[in-house]
């Protein structure tokens, strides 16, 4: 949300008028974070002529909003190349700890200006997606320097992000459901393997899991076009060398379709490959221990 809205500020002082479409929605933490700062992302209603994505390397990310690659494509990625890299018209695809920093550096690179309440979310987002600077790089600085000279204030950003209340009903009730649904595996001697599957909130599913002990979540859900898998892993499991985006790309790759990510948070849009949700979510649970035990370190799992 974060590097969006900068690239429409990017978009608009360039001379262009920009709005802003999501595949999903808002999350209900984003949506608080815009509260909190009194911002509108202003959300396009007609048919834009020109398409910048940001934070997305394939077009399984996109969801429904995959039909607007046939416009001219911008990309503005961290992620490593993929899809999307090869199909934009232009692309600024880096290594860095956020999105949200690229669009950060290039505003201020071409001399562009941000409001106090706009470079606070961009802080937001960078503080949010590099887990409050640990893992943070140089480039990482410099932006959230240039954001708080714009007016950012960090610990607003800070304050926001940590007290957004509880989930609404709906989203705390997938996550009990989720649970009772649970498939688990071990790997790589002290790495729990959790896959299960839920109608919607699939992200914030998957990182309950993470949070009640899972070192490598999968939360599969059922869409017009296949499957899509949101992927989390622990610290525990990001030290035994099992990234969230490798994961990804794991059921891309053996069941033919998309992945890719962060080595945290990944998500791989999958075929149809069982006739119901529930025997798909069975054929990722007994397939994936064994990958994930070849991915340790040193090979050690097992």
């Amino acid at each position: 949300m974060a590097s969006a809205l900068l690239a429409s500020k990017l978009v608009e002082c360039l001379g262009g008028e920009p709005c802003i479409l999501l595949p999903e929605g808002l999350s209900h933490q984003s949506k608080k974070l815009l509260e909190g700062l009194n911002l509108e992302l202003g959300e396009c209603k007609g048919d834009p002529e020109l398409v910048v994505v940001v934070d997305t390397a394939n077009p399984a990310q996109l969801g429904g909003l995959q039909d607007l690659l046939e416009k001219p494509l911008i990309l503005i990625d961290h992620h490593a190349p993929g899809i999307l890299a090869e199909k934009a018209l232009y692309s600024i695809v880096e290594p860095a700890a956020s999105a949200t920093e690229l669009t950060a550096n290039l505003l201020e690179e071409a001399g562009c200006r941000l409001g106090a309440s706009e470079a606070t979310l961009g802080l937001a987002g960078i503080i949010y997606d590099t887990k409050r600077f640990l893992l943070a790089t140089p480039k990482t600085f410099r932006a959230a320097y240039w954001l708080a000279s714009q007016g950012g204030d960090y610990t607003r950003a800070l304050s926001l992000l940590s007290s957004q209340g509880p989930a609404p009903m709906p989203e705390r009730m997938a996550r009990l459901k989720a649970v009772s649904r649970l498939r688990l595996g071990r790997a790589c001697k002290d790495i729990l393997v959790a896959v299960t599957h839920i109608g919607s909130y699939e992200s914030s599913v998957a990182r309950s899991l993470v949070e009640l002990g899972a070192d490598v979540a999968v939360v599969l859900t059922e869409r017009r076009d296949g499957y899509r898998a949101s992927v989390r892993t622990s610290k525990l499991a990001e030290e035994h060398g099992i990234r969230a985006d490798a994961v990804a790309r794991y059921l891309a790759e053996k069941y033919g379709g998309q992945g890719g990510g962060h080595p945290g948070a990944a998500m791989a849009q999958l075929p149809f490959i069982a006739p119901s949700v529930e025997e798909a979510t069975d054929l990722v649970a007994k397939s994936l221990p064994g990958k994930v035990a070849r991915m340790c370190t040193g090979g050690r799992g097992r």
